[in-house]
């Protein structure tokens, strides 16, 4: 039994494929020799989301509406309740935060308007949805325009 309602099988080597949706399915083995004895062992398998994400190096707020912010993409596993991105200048003042994962930094610093071309340092922390593991990273981003 494949657990959950998945169906089961009768052949010496199953293969089955679980679903990719997070959840836990109660496996049963049941094994009957020649002699009629049976034995039974339960397992639990758990599939569970992984965290899946990357951060671009490189954007181009310069007004052709095409790589216009910058922010990390998910596309799994991150909690889009808790999240925080922070961008800061050569010197180490913040001039950018977001506690939004869809709002991205437009390369502006306050009404100064557009930042100059450089690198600017990015750090975001977060959590992931399955658990209550916080990550922290940071790393660089160029403003070309």
């Amino acid at each position: 039994n494949f657990g959950n309602n998945q169906g089961g099988s009768n052949e010496q080597n199953p293969v089955y494929d679980y679903p990719s949706t997070p959840g836990d399915y109660n496996v049963e083995l049941i094994v009957t020799n020649s002699f009629g004895c049976q034995d039974t062992n339960d397992l639990t398998i758990t599939i569970s989301e992984q965290l899946i994400f990357y951060v671009p190096n490189l954007f181009t707020p310069d007004g052709d509406a095409f790589n216009e912010t910058f922010s990390p993409v998910f596309t799994a596993g991150m909690d889009p309740y808790d999240f925080h991105l922070i961008i800061f200048n050569r010197w180490g003042e913040v001039i950018f935060e977001s506690y939004n994962k869809d709002i991205g930094w437009d390369g502006t610093y306050g009404d100064g308007g557009l930042v100059q071309d450089g690198t600017y340092i990015w750090q975001v922390d977060f959590k992931e949805t399955v658990s209550d593991k916080r990550h922290e990273y940071r790393g660089h981003v160029t403003v070309l325009k």
